[in-house]
């Protein structure tokens, strides 16, 4: 089997790979990861393959059950990679969406330094990049779906650019982390001396297999901490405090047992940003809301259940 850092080489085009069965490279990944849904659901195709972002050679995946239906393009969080999303894939595949996510710059199968960016608009510019491609393809409305640093590069896509969005869903968004002003300082004393710290795995999650897994078995987790992601974090902040508001209609999910991002103080400046939001706070819940206990992943689709029935 193929080391899963090295399968991006042996990976198609994703024009290529569009509605094209996956192949015994691609079949390793998805069955260890648990995301092999076309062997489950009727009348899936699933495909993976390389798309260009800039300077980054990403690696982009669609579950597809019927072109014209909706689709739901999900960003990922930091440290995160596509294959962990096996919750919200399949929950959107049991309601007849479509499902395209794709691995930022710097994680999981995708290009660029491990956990690390010069730039947050990258990320948006990637997330930009794989709508563009898609829009020719698949014909019914899009849905966004963000966890955390996924939710940041959707806002800022929302503010910052022309789109036709239909629903956004942001989950756990990072405008800031917890305890910033602490992690400020010792940013500006660390990027003296070292361009790496040491991961700290936290408890981001009620989910211990989901954490044991991470921890110890999932060779895309990235160990150490680059100071220029949080470089890039520190510049990206005010130009998003600095971005118009919007009156689109979104959804937020955020737990109050999350102490991954400074959450209260993100949600203030999410009303001040997109005022029509609707805000949900989950008691108890932790940062991963994507990887969250079972308990808790069923107040959370239940709530998107209700956003995307009401508008």
């Amino acid at each position: 089997m193929i080391h899963f850092t090295q399968l991006r080489r042996y990976l198609p085009r994703l024009d290529e790979a569009w509605l094209q069965p996956l192949d015994e490279q691609a079949r390793d990944y998805v069955q260890y990861y648990g995301i092999d849904f076309d062997r489950r659901v009727e009348g899936l195709t699933q495909s993976i393959g390389r798309f260009d972002s800039g300077d980054f050679e990403l690696v982009g995946q669609c579950f597809i059950l019927d072109v014209e239906a909706p689709s739901c393009y999900v960003v990922h969080g930091y440290y995160d990679h596509a294959g962990l999303y096996k919750h919200l894939i399949e929950w959107c595949l049991g309601r007849g969406y479509n499902v395209v996510l794709f691995d930022l710059p710097g994680h999981g199968l995708s290009s660029g330094h491990a956990a690390s960016i010069d730039d947050f608009d990258c990320y948006i510019a990637a997330l930009n990049k794989l709508l563009l491609w898609s829009a020719t393809r698949l014909t019914g409305k899009k849905i966004l779906f963000g966890q955390s640093t996924g939710s940041a590069a959707i806002m800022s896509y929302l503010l910052s650019r022309p789109h036709n969005i239909d629903r956004t869903v942001l989950m756990a968004p990072l405008v800031r982390p917890h305890m910033w002003s602490s992690m400020r300082w010792l940013h500006k004393l660390a990027k003296r001396f070292t361009s790496t710290l040491r991961r700290t795995f936290t408890m981001n999650s009620h989910d211990a297999e989901f954490l044991d897994f991470l921890h110890r078995r999932d060779p895309l987790q990235c160990r150490q901490q680059p100071v220029r992601w949080v470089t890039s974090m520190s510049q990206w902040i005010p130009w998003f405090l600095a971005q118009p508001e919007t009156r689109l209609r979104i959804l937020v999910v955020q737990g109050t047992g999350d102490y991954t991002v400074d959450w209260r103080y993100n949600l203030s400046v999410i009303r001040r940003k997109f005022p029509l939001a609707r805000i949900v706070q989950v008691e108890g819940m932790r940062h991963h809301v994507v990887c969250e206990s079972e308990f808790y992943r069923e107040q959370v689709f239940s709530e998107v259940q209700r956003y995307l029935q009401d508008y």
